[in-house]
């Protein structure tokens, strides 16, 4: 067997040896055919002479700059405001044209209102595209281009190249980054409002800026070959803004250049191009520029380049334009650096708007597995004995008293079991003797030295908690209560944040992680549970995308869903449909997207908890879509349904799983 092995290996070798050039030569071989065509095409355009009306008029011009965020570390913060600044009090007036902004979706309302106040200051017009938390927050993760299993929390994933795998977060990130970055979208804004202003427009990019001679060899060039659609206005980086109220300056314009439009050019950027990733260089490709991006070639995961445009080679290079500096000049240089510092500054950026949404529903004193207006609720119906039979019922129950507390360790799910109980019971009923019970169950395992449970849980070879999540919406109870002792909160929290430390760095914690089946579900619940303690919001939206690739690949496409049921038969099992359960159940409450809706891993994910419903006594399947329908992935059953349901725990849910989740009224 290892022999055959061996022999597999070699064979992918030797054919990864030879196709790859070949690839490498028929994309070559392409590149210099398009260039051919498009300098054959470019000619003829040359040889034109202008004919319509609409050419021999006067020419006009409409200049659009697009201000979006600050990304630093690409560019200095608050680099944008200064800039702006410098161009409203330094550029000269441009003979011919009008100039107007668009602000391009700002994530900070501040830095948003200090823009729009200094445009308005100087009389600007303004093309205002705002940044909608509502919107932003129904966009999920890009995983399903991903062909591998473990992108983002695999062995194959970690052992990608720093390149690659910032590339494929880039490529995650990418319905997040067309609304943010809205690049190719506010061009495209630029041009349809252009239209009825100017013979030419001209989207450029915010930080670009005209000297006198710069708009002079431009619009010089344009006026002489009207006829041509496409200008291609060559860039230089400018690293000291001054250096532009030289007159006699005179830079080096070899960098990606800008592209103005006649009015009834066809061609429109690519607005599913996102920021970072080609979305200028995919037009120029269709009109059959040519550049080092004709050598260019995708990752497995992305769409293949656009068919070339029915107007390639109608394009002219003329004139120059400056490019602002980015406050960063070591960046400047240096191409590839550049590149994974944009990508790092891009991630930056949409995590503040990840956090932007996140912040709006959570808060780490909050419950984290369950609803606070639900527990509320429920506590007014039982106070009140009114209307609602089953809980009563179980009021009773809970009445009961449990002699005795436990003051030394006997396994953390016996213990996770009382304090949940304990707690979430006293607080539905206000009965601090049940809390003050929580609360001794809770020192016992996480402060007091003599029985206080190892972060690193190697004590008996134990490691997964599955009940960590409900145990610390125990302490958080306890602690309104003012029931733990002084210090206790405090020495829980330095607990999870070993017991999280442990989790990402240890060999077992690595293990489980890269884990297809139910071990990486239950990781991340665990870990779930520790960032919300911990009041770590860039993590937990981290986290949501590990667990929109981990759906994809345990219940997506045929092929992987077959696969992984193959690999770990317990994918569609009751205790990884269980631990999907309290995963979807928290991120539907804090508003975290893992996928675009109606995806297919959402769907497989669907079909599996309808198989596993199916082959359910009555009684448990009735428990188990109320479940369902507190997590968002079911629609919620109704106080009529509730009646119906025999409320104690049904297997596989946490302990007093109803309270604080199935949404009752108290009457009809």
């Amino acid at each position: 067997m290892r022999y055959v092995a061996f022999l597999r290996r070699t064979a992918r070798r030797v054919a990864g040896r030879t196709i790859r050039p070949l690839r490498r030569h028929r994309r070559e071989r392409q590149a210099a055919a398009r260039r051919v065509d498009a300098a054959q095409e470019h000619e003829r355009w040359q040889q034109r002479e202008p004919g319509s009306e609409d050419l021999e008029r006067p020419a006009s011009f409409v200049l659009y700059r697009i201000i979006g965020n600050d990304l630093p570390p690409r560019h200095r913060d608050g680099q944008n405001v200064d800039n702006l600044r410098f161009l409203l009090e330094h550029e000269p007036d441009l003979p011919g044209c009008e100039k107007r902004f668009v602000v391009n979706r700002i994530i900070d309302p501040d830095v948003e209102r200090r823009l729009l106040d200094l445009l308005e200051e100087h009389g600007s017009t303004v093309v205002n595209l705002p940044f909608r938390v509502e919107e932003y927050q129904q966009l999920g993760w890009r995983v399903a281009d991903f062909t591998r299993s473990g992108m983002f929390y695999g062995r194959a994933y970690d052992g990608m190249p720093k390149v690659v795998r910032a590339r494929a977060i880039d490529h995650a990130y990418h319905d997040k980054n067309l609304y943010v970055m809205n690049n190719n979208g506010a061009r495209n804004a630029a041009l349809e409002d252009g239209q009825t202003q100017a013979t030419w427009i001209l989207p450029f990019d915010g930080n670009c800026f005209f000297t006198t001679t710069a708009w002079e060899d431009l619009r010089a060039a344009v006026l002489d070959k009207p006829h041509i659609p496409y200008v291609l206005v060559p860039m230089a980086r400018i690293n000291d803004n001054r250096e532009l109220l030289d007159p006699a300056f005179q830079p080096e314009p070899n960098e990606e250049p800008q592209i103005a439009f006649r009015a009834d050019a066809r061609e429109r950027f690519d607005d599913r191009q996102r920021y970072g990733r080609r979305s200028k260089v995919s037009l120029l490709r269709r009109l059959g520029v040519p550049g080092p991006w004709d050598s260019w070639g995708n990752e497995e995961w992305e769409a293949s380049w656009p068919e070339p445009s029915p107007e390639a080679g109608c394009y002219q290079h003329a004139g120059w334009v400056a490019r602002l500096t980015s406050g960063n000049p070591h960046l400047e240089t240096d191409e590839r650096d550049r590149m994974l510092t944009r990508m790092e500054a891009i991630r930056r950026c949409l995590s503040q708007a990840d956090e932007q949404v996140l912040r709006r529903r959570f808060d780490a004193a909050d419950l984290h597995t369950r609803s606070e207006a639900i527990l509320e609720a429920q506590r007014s119906i039982v106070s009140t004995d009114d209307g609602f039979g089953a809980l009563l019922t179980v009021r009773n129950e809970l009445h009961r008293a449990r002699s005795g507390s436990r003051t030394s360790p006997a396994g953390f799910g016996a213990i996770a079991r009382e304090a949940v109980e304990d707690s979430l019971s006293g607080w539905l009923l206000g009965d601090e003797r049940l809390l003050a019970r929580a609360a001794t169950s809770i020192e016992t395992t996480f402060v007091n030295p003599r029985s206080r449970l190892s972060p690193t849980l190697l004590r008996g070879g134990a490691w997964l908690l599955r009940d960590l999540d409900q145990v610390l919406d125990a302490v958080r109870l306890t602690a309104r209560a003012h029931l733990l002792a002084d210090g206790a909160y405090d020495a829980v929290v330095d607990w999870v944040a070993a017991h999280r430390a442990w989790l990402q760095r240890s060999r077992r914690g690595t293990r489980a992680r890269r884990s297809l089946g139910p071990a990486g579900t239950w990781y991340e619940v665990q870990l779930a549970a520790c960032h919300a303690f911990l009041d770590e919001a860039a993590e937990l939206t981290e986290l949501s995308r590990r667990v929109a690739a981990r759906r994809h690949d345990q219940f997506g496409a045929a092929s992987h869903r077959s696969r992984s049921v193959r690999r770990h038969p317990g994918v569609t099992g009751p205790a990884n449909l269980h631990g999907w359960l309290r995963l979807l159940s928290v991120t539907e409450r804090l508003g975290l997207a893992l996928e675009p809706q109606g995806s297919a891993g959402e769907r497989g994910l669907r079909t599996a908890l309808d198989h596993h419903l199916r082959h359910l006594p009555p009684a448990n399947a009735q428990l188990l879509r109320a479940a369902l329908g507190s997590a968002g992935v079911d629609q919620p059953v109704s106080a009529d349904q509730i009646r119906r349901i025999d409320l104690p725990d049904g297997p596989g849910l946490p302990p007093r799983w109803w309270v604080g989740t199935v949404a009752v009224r108290a009457t009809d």
